[in-house]
């Protein structure tokens, strides 16, 4: 299929690069010093799931694409969506499927009204923005696209689609209720951005999971499932007849409602004592132990979220002093000699001994490294990233979510 992605931010750089990236024909529209490094460079897309790449993209500006797309994907914010509305006329077909990508619910039913075309209805997960002109940071695995016509009836072409975007390794949902899932999203964007705007600071401030849950706790005291949190206990302390008490198992972590289950940590996430946690009660594995920005949490069905209890760390040391925790970072820098010798030392100083370690180096030049080491806090933890960003060409360091 031929795709055109208007809006080359954070979102749409992530579209057109993931499908450019897996060899789809592609077009961005984009515009200023943004659309000049694209046109001049390829376009610089460091991302979580592909690594660091330069893309060679076809891009131009509006007025200038005059050819007839397959798919069309509108990328840019609100306030721009009349704009784009000739370009879509005047390109676009009764064949051609368009997606709004918005975070806002009235955008397919706006643009139906303006074109006259049978526009679906999308959104999408992602973390993602512009670094700076002709270069795109997608952060995280999650890089998902949820879209389907309003009447919820998807063609075959939907379909196929739908398996090209996986193919390019965006994770594409064609949804059997469309107007459930988008208000879904909306409902998590929106007091997301209330906080934002109340607390002053971006969503890299604020902790997605824990909106999340607070969410869902509120919204399951007024809707009961069938599967309760007593159910759950129920059957995971059957041979306990003593009465439920929040309990401070040999993990140092208290759990609400636990009689004497010792608790697991998962790889996915590696929680630290001074994270904000939850417990999961997993079927026949005991307890497991997550951060609540997971992904794996984040991901979790209505059905799942019921297994999941409240859970704190009983100090900042969690099981004690002695006891260690693993962490996992990646960092991102510009390559040069003496890298990891500067990275290793900070370690040596501070007597942390590195389990693991990998490293890459993209064609420009971008150096990524994954670094897993066993530490006492979160506290300690912060401590270490701050020094490392310290040193010189390191660009950027994240911690894994899952």
């Amino acid at each position: 299929m031929k795709y055109l992605v208007i809006g080359a931010g954070g979102t749409g750089g992530c579209i057109g690069g993931f499908l450019a990236h897996g060899g789809q024909d592609v077009t961005l529209i984009a515009r200023g010093e943004h659309l000049k490094a694209i046109q001049e460079n390829g376009l610089h897309l460091m991302s979580s799931k592909l690594g660091n790449n330069m893309i060679k993209i076809n891009a131009c500006d509006a007025d200038s694409y005059n050819d007839t797309p397959d798919v069309v994907f509108v990328c840019v914010k609100s306030y721009d969506l009349e704009s784009i509305v000739p370009l879509i006329k005047r390109v676009c077909t009764e064949k051609t499927i368009i997606v709004p990508i918005l975070n806002v619910l009235s955008a397919g039913e706006m643009l139906r009204d303006k074109t006259g075309f049978d526009v679906l209805d999308g959104c999408v997960y992602v973390v993602a923005h512009i670094e700076s002109p002709g270069t795109i940071i997608q952060e995280g695995p999650l890089f998902r696209v949820v879209l389907g016509q309003k009447n919820n009836e998807n063609s075959v072409e939907i379909y196929n689609m739908a398996k090209e975007l996986e193919a390019c390794k965006i994770r594409c949902i064609v949804s059997e209720n469309i107007k459930r899932d988008c208000l879904r999203k909306f409902s998590m964007v929106s007091p997301l951005a209330a906080a934002e705007s109340f607390y002053d600071c971006s969503a890299g401030g604020l902790k997605e999971g824990q909106v999340l849950n607070k969410l869902l706790e509120l919204y399951n005291k007024d809707h009961k499932a069938e599967l309760t949190d007593e159910k759950v206990l129920e059957a995971a302390s059957e041979n306990n007849k003593e009465k439920i008490r929040p309990h401070k198992g040999k993990s140092g972590i208290i759990i609400k409602g636990m009689n004497d289950l010792n608790a697991r940590y998962p790889k996915c996430c590696n929680p630290l004592p001074g994270d904000e946690i939850v417990a999961y009660v997993t079927r026949g594995r005991g307890v497991t132990i997550h951060r609540t920005d997971c992904v794996n949490v984040l991901n979790m069905s209505a059905e799942e979220r019921q297994r999941l209890m409240e859970a704190e760390w009983e100090s900042t040391t969690g099981g004690g002093e002695n006891e260690q925790y693993t962490a996992e970072i990646t960092i991102y820098a510009y390559n040069r000699t003496g890298l990891i010798v500067d990275v290793s030392k900070i370690f040596t100083e501070r007597k942390i001994d590195i389990s693991s370690i990998n490293t890459r180096t993209s064609k420009q030049g971008i150096a990524t490294i994954s670094l897993a080491f066993d530490v006492k806090s979160k506290e300690e933890l912060q401590s270490l990233i701050t020094k490392i960003r310290q040193i010189e060409s390191v660009k950027d360091i994240e911690r894994t979510t899952g």
